[in-house]
């Protein structure tokens, strides 16, 4: 498994990223946008055993919609860095 947690505008991860990466792993991004370019995350999601899981469809960086609808990628629609307040009175 693999997390990404960066900085907005951050490319972290490219095709060699990827390659190296393999088959059979899990990457998680919860960073404000895309830690790659979304053509990127498409080909290494055609490789076995591949799963993406992100907070919100941001994270994913693919306007489209394609890769979210993908059976390989679950997407909260959640920011993952919302906080939990309860109001006493």
């Amino acid at each position: 498994m693999v997390f990404t947690c960066l900085n907005k505008n951050v490319l972290l991860l490219g095709p060699e990223e990827f390659e190296a990466l393999g088959e059979n792993k899990a990457l998680f991004n919860t960073s404000i946008g895309p830690a790659f370019r979304p053509e990127d995350l498409r080909a290494w999601l055609q490789k076995p055993g591949t799963y993406f899981f992100c907070d919100t469809s941001g994270a994913i960086g693919d306007p489209s919609g394609e890769i979210e609808a993908f059976a390989n990628v679950t997407c909260r629609g959640v920011s993952a860095g919302r906080t939990n307040s309860v109001l006493t009175s």
